[in-house]
């Protein structure tokens, strides 16, 4: 390492539970004002994970282009 010391990344609480009081606001309503069951909710909730991995494989994707980009231009100079 460089003597740097890495601190490790802390979540953003605030950010954290605003969006996860959101999302339990419309699970109550879907639950009790469109009558989902819980089928119905998980099968969403799946659905949300997927978002979750396909977000993250194109962020990881992204990642790998723009360092095969740097290593590419490296080489001439």
């Amino acid at each position: 390492m460089s003597g740097e010391e890495t601190k490790p990344i802390e979540p953003r609480w605030d950010v954290v539970n605003t969006m996860f009081n959101k999302i339990d606001s419309v699970l109550d309503e879907c639950i009790k004002e469109k009558s989902m069951n819980f089928l119905e909710v998980g099968i969403v909730m799946l659905m949300v994970n997927e978002k979750l991995t396909q977000e993250k494989t194109n962020i990881y994707l992204q990642y790998l282009r723009e360092e095969s980009d740097k290593s590419n231009s490296d080489i001439y100079h």
